[in-house]
């Protein structure tokens, strides 16, 4: 049997219940138009809250990451603005890995001699001028502590991968990437001997070892230069090296 005071306590509990939700509903009305959303009425603002929160679940679909690989000299060759609406245009590519240290022709020269040579571009090989290094400028107060130092490729003068090419790819919203190579030529790297890797002959090899300090020092150098001095998007790391016989 319910009495007046059962009543009277029922009334009592959905009058705070309603005030709570009231009060709610009013600080996320004020909430939105303190941060210069449209102003709603407290009697809309749940109704509001709720779809926030609907649509706050809903994940939205990531865009595709379609990068491509790509040297300095497809740039100087081709014109970056060409270059980078080709890219854009024909191969949906939003995202540049751009090989901006190595001492590898396959990343970072023309065509490799032997191969047929593409429709565009220089119709030349660079056999006789590819050098490679880094393809951006080197910053010297980042090297102090390692012995390899000015590796800067001297191939195509002084043009700056990063500097040139991020500012016209940003304006094409494309991100770009800092590829670094494990690839050197001890011929063009002075003190290279004393960083070169050792085999189970006691040869030195054309590899730096990964575990001389000077060599370690010299990646974690390249890699605070170029990401302190240019606005990347991150860095790309490649290594292919033979295992063990």
């Amino acid at each position: 049997m319910i009495t007046g005071e059962d009543r009277m306590q029922h009334s009592k509990k959905e009058t705070k219940g309603s005030s709570r939700r009231m009060f709610l509903t009013q600080v996320a009305a004020a909430s939105v138009a303190a941060i210069g959303g449209s102003p709603i009425t407290a009697s809309g603002a749940e109704k509001e809250v709720g779809q926030s929160n609907l649509e706050a679940t809903r994940a939205e679909p990531n865009p595709k990451f379609i990068a491509i690989q790509v040297g300095a000299v497809s740039f100087v060759d081709e014109g970056i603005d060409n270059a980078l609406d080709t890219l854009r245009e024909k191969g949906g590519v939003n995202a540049l890995m751009l090989a901006v240290f190595t001492y590898g022709r396959g990343i970072a020269g023309r065509q490799v001699p032997g191969q047929p040579l593409p429709d565009h571009g220089a119709q030349k090989y660079d056999t006789d001028t590819f050098h490679g290094g880094s393809y951006a400028a080197l910053h010297s107060p980042y090297y102090n502590k390692t012995i390899l130092k000015d590796l800067r490729a001297p191939d195509l003068g002084n043009f700056d991968l990063l500097a040139a090419v991020i500012p016209k790819a940003k304006e094409r919203k494309m991100q770009s990437y800092c590829w670094l190579e494990d690839v050197y030529n001890p011929r063009f790297i002075p003190n290279f001997e004393k960083v070169a890797e050792v085999d189970i002959y006691g040869k030195r090899t054309a590899q730096a070892c990964l575990n001389n300090p000077d060599v370690r020092d010299f990646l974690n150098s390249l890699v605070e230069d170029y990401v302190k001095s240019y606005e990347v998007n991150g860095v790309m790391w490649g290594s292919e090296r033979q295992g063990p016989a």
